[in-house]
Formats: C-alpha cells, sequence, structure tokens
C-alpha cells in the first residue's frame, strides 16, 4: 500500500496486511483451452456471417410443354374421302405451295366411278361448245355475204322498179295529153265519144301501173333497209352469240375442275415451315375437316408453356429465371437449360379439378448442346419439367421468420 494512503489506516491494519499467511488466487488454463475458445469464437463469427450474407431459394416445380411463339397451323382434308398420297414427313423443311397430301373423293356405284362419268360428259359438252365457238366466225362470214348478196338483188330490182315508174308516168301524161286533145276534137265534132273514153281509159291504166309500181318500190325499200339493218346487227349478233358460248365454256369448265375438285384434292402448305407431325396414313379413309399434319411456320421460334399453380403466382414476374428439364432429353446426360419468363396469361386454365395459370417462357437457345459439340434441335410438343425461382431471402431471415410471425400479433394489440 501506498505512503499517501497509510495515513487512513492504523498501522497494525497496514502490518497485516504486508505479512499475510495465503497468496493470490491462479488459475492454471491449457493451451488447448484458449484454442478451443478461439475455435468457437471463430465459427460462431462465421455461422453468423453466412446466415446474413447467404441467402436461400423458393422453387416451384411445374410442368408444360415447347410450342411455337406463331402457333402450329393445322392442314385438314377440304372434303371427305381417301388418303392417296402422304408427300411429307416429321421434321421436314416445305416452302409455300408444296404438296402436304392427295385426298380423293370419287364415289363409285354399280355402274361404275361417277365422277369420272360426269366428266366425260362435260369433256363431251365443251369440246362441243369450243367446235361451235370456232365455227361461229364462219357462219357469221356466211351471213354477212349473203346479205351483201340480197342487198345488191334489192338494189338492182328497186333500180328497174324506178325506170318502169319512169316510164309509165311519161307514159300517164302521154296519155292525158292525148284525152285532152281528144276532148277538145270532141267538141268540135270530130271524134266520137267512144274514142275520148279509150283515151281516158287508158290514162287510168298507166295510172294504175305507176301507182302499183310505187307501191312495188316502196316494198323493195322496205326489204333493203331491212337487210341494211340485219347487216348493222350482225356483228353484235356475232359477239353476243360468242360471249355466250365463252360463257357456256366458263361454266363447263367451272362444273369439270369442281369435279376434279371433289375427285381429287391437293392439299398444299399455305407457307413456308417444318412439318412436326403428320397424323394420318396412306390409303386411310378422312371424315371431311380431319387433321392431316402439323406446321410450324418458318419464323417462329420455340417457348415453354408452364401451368403454374395460383399460390405462386403472387411472385411470378416478367424476367424470373427458369431452369428446364426435357423429358426427351434426361437432364442427369444433358443438363438443365435456362430461360426466364416472357408473359404471363391474364385467364386460368381449369384442369383436373386444378386451377393453373398459363406462363411463357423464353428459352435461351434453340438447341441442346453436349460436350462433344453435337448438337440436337427442340421440336414443338416435347414435354418439359421446370423450377421457376420465386422468392429469394437471407437465411437469417428465414431462420427468424416464425418468431417474427408469432410476434407479429403481439405488437399489433401492443399498437
Amino acid at each position: 500500500m501506498s505512503d499517501d494512503m497509510s495515513g487512513l489506516f492504523r498501522d497494525q491494519v497496514i502490518e497485516r496486511q504486508r505479512h499475510r499467511l495465503y497468496g493470490s488466487i491462479v488459475i492454471d488454463s491449457p493451451v488447448w483451452a484458449h484454442a478451443a475458445t478461439a475455435l468457437a469464437c471463430a465459427s460462431l463469427a462465421a455461422l453468423i456471417g453466412f446466415l446474413c450474407l447467404f441467402s436461400v431459394s423458393r422453387t416451384e416445380e411445374v410442368t408444360g410443354q415447347l410450342v411455337p411463339d406463331m402457333g402450329i397451323l393445322q392442314l385438314s382434308a377440304p372434303q371427305r374421302g381417301v388418303l392417296v398420297d402422304v408427300s411429307v414427313k416429321p421434321g421436314q423443311i416445305v416452302a409455300a405451295g408444296d404438296v402436304i397430301a392427295v385426298v380423293s373423293g370419287e364415289r363409285t356405284t354399280a355402274k361404275g366411278e361417277t365422277q369420272q362419268a360426269v366428266t366425260g360428259l362435260i369433256e363431251k359438252r365443251l369440246a362441243s361448245v369450243l367446235a361451235e365457238s370456232a365455227t361461229l366466225g364462219r357462219s357469221f362470214e356466211e351471213k354477212s355475204r349473203a346479205l351483201r348478196e340480197r342487198k345488191r338483188s334489192l338494189g338492182e330490182e328497186l333500180g328497174h322498179i324506178r325506170t318502169e315508174m319512169e316510164l309509165h308516168q311519161r307514159r300517164g301524161e302521154l296519155a292525158r295529153e292525148n284525152q285532152r286533145r281528144m276532148q277538145d276534137l270532141q267538141a268540135q265534132g270530130f271524134v266520137s265519144a267512144a274514142l275520148v273514153e279509150e283515151r281516158g281509159a287508158d290514162t287510168l291504166e298507166q295510172a294504175a301501173r305507176l301507182s302499183a309500181s310505187r307501191r312495188s318500190a316502196a316494198e323493195i325499200e322496205a326489204r333493203l333497209q331491212q337487210a341494211l339493218a340485219e347487216e348493222r346487227e350482225l356483228p353484235l349478233q356475232e359477239q353476243r352469240e360468242r360471249e355466250q358460248l365463252e360463257r357456256m365454256a366458263a361454266d363447263l369448265r367451272q362444273q369439270q375442275a369442281e369435279n376434279e375438285a371433289r375427285r381429287e384434292l391437293v392439299v398444299r402448305a399455305p407457307q413456308a415451315g417444318r412439318i412436326v407431325g403428320v397424323a394420318v396414313r396412306r390409303g386411310q379413309s378422312l371424315a371431311a375437316e380431319a387433321e392431316i399434319a402439323s406446321l410450324v411456320p418458318a419464323d417462329s421460334s420455340l417457348q415453354a408453356e408452364l401451368a403454374v399453380p395460383s399460390r405462386s403466382m403472387a411472385f411470378v414476374r416478367i424476367g424470373t429465371p427458369v431452369w428446364l428439364r426435357y423429358d426427351a432429353y434426361p437432364h442427369a446426360m444433358f443438363g438443365q437449360q435456362v430461360g426466364t419468363v416472357a408473359g404471363i396469361d391474364v385467364g386460368v386454365v381449369a384442369a383436373d379439378g386444378r386451377v393453373s395459370h398459363r406462363v411463357r417462357v423464353r428459352l435461351a437457345s434453340q438447341q441442346l448442346r453436349v460436350s462433344g459439340g453435337q448438337t440436337y434441335d427442340l421440336m414443338a410438343g416435347l414435354t418439359v419439367n421446370a423450377s421457376l425461382r420465386l422468392e429469394e431471402r437471407r437465411l437469417v431471415d428465414w431462420l427468424f421468420a416464425p418468431l417474427k410471425r408469432w410476434a407479429a400479433p403481439a405488437t399489433k394489440e401492443t399498437t
């Protein structure tokens, strides 16, 4: 004890403290105890750091299939019949207009094949109409020649009649002049009344002949005008008959095409693309609108359509990562593929008593690649299992979540 503190106590006390019978307590701890303590502290710090820094993800396992983003075109039979030929196979690339299949609608009765017989009759009628159309020009040329000949004949006859009219007119004038002279001579007493009457009869006869010639001239002029009208009408008549024959030929060709369509119909690809399925085989009987093949448009790409249950829809967002495993390519050999959510349908799908939502996933690649460099093209219709990464939480939050939920009601009550 220091000299400054000695004045506060009696000397006996100080002396007793200086001469004690026991020493200080010392705890003997081995080296391994220090090492264990340091290790426990480091482990606790590492655990706390692990809980604070690392996180856990909640995933949802769902199923679906691969579908083209532009849809699948279903090529069907336009009528009932028998499939004569199939020109494509699954996986084949086709261009617009390529032949997919040939369907025969031929009907057979006791008298033979009906459509073939109808085709023969239509061909005969069409040949007759075409032959008539070919001879139509010659027929109207002959009519035109006959009209020209009739006009010439009527013109000549009209000229003769007009000449006769002039002669009858002169004779009538001479007869009237003679009748006047005879009347003058009768008045002087040189001729008899009978001679005057004879000259009057001659005048009447010439007038009657002139009137008859005029009637004949008028009749011939009417016939000539009729011939001229027929000549003007002849080209129009020829055009009408030719158009009528062309309409008949067009109708027969249409009937022929329709009959051939019912007899044998070719199904073609409406656009370029890849055949992903053929649902029929050669010789099979088909109903109207029966599916023949499925076509994926050339510009489309595959995407996955997943059925996600309602309990997980609150955590699905555009861009949510997805891990895909195709049933046709085991993930133990080919691995998992990566995708992201590209679209979420508003509606729901109910199947087998379960309600789910359709989620579209954009694929990172349209092919599968293995370690050896070999690639496999993905095909529409492949079934897929997928894992959606719904949320990510730190381990410490996940660990104390039950405590937070337990404390939440008490906090609310206090508030």
